[in-house]
């Protein structure tokens, strides 16, 4: 992770963090967890047309899929269909893959 700190003309000051990735690492984050109605997720950008997320039941049935625009680097999933239980969700980026897992609520 890069700190950067800039400082304007005012003397007015603000700080970025920039994290780079070696390539073939990609990076997954769902919030909130659990969830009832929607999930956050930030993951690293997709490089191009081919990449997805998609959400998996308990049984391993695909529930949800949702390609991801290139060069997007967050994605908010409307979940309050699924049915309350454990679920895993992979981002396919291209050729590499990264999956977390999440618990939806009724409440």
């Amino acid at each position: 992770i890069w700190s950067f700190v800039v400082v304007d003309a005012a003397g007015c000051t603000d700080t970025a963090e920039v994290n780079i990735l070696p390539p073939g690492c990609i990076e997954i984050e769902v919030f909130p967890n659990p969830s009832r109605d929607f999930l956050n997720i930030h993951h690293s950008p997709a490089s191009g047309t081919n990449s997805y997320l998609q959400i998996f039941a308990e049984n391993g049935a695909a529930v949800l899929t949702h390609r991801v625009p290139q060069h997007a680097f967050f994605t908010r999933l409307n979940i309050e269909k699924l049915a309350a239980g454990y679920y895993l969700i992979l981002y396919i980026n291209g050729e590499d893959r990264k999956e977390t897992k999440f618990i939806k609520t009724t409440k």
